[in-house]
């Protein structure tokens, strides 16, 4: 049985890690949150909200 693996690779580290890897039907993603100088993060929203887009 063969699966097929896609890499989706993009900006300036792209040759060091992939954002996301397509594995069959699958997709795995990877991301970053963005904070500021004092730490806080996760002023965004709800991530679902973002994944439609």
């Amino acid at each position: 049985m063969t699966i097929e693996k896609k890499l989706h690779r993009s900006g300036p580290y792209a040759d060091l890690f992939s954002q996301g890897v397509q594995v069959g039907n699958s997709l795995y993603l990877a991301g970053q949150v963005g904070m500021d100088d004092s730490g806080a993060g996760g002023r965004f929203g709800r991530s679902s909200a973002q994944d439609r887009n």
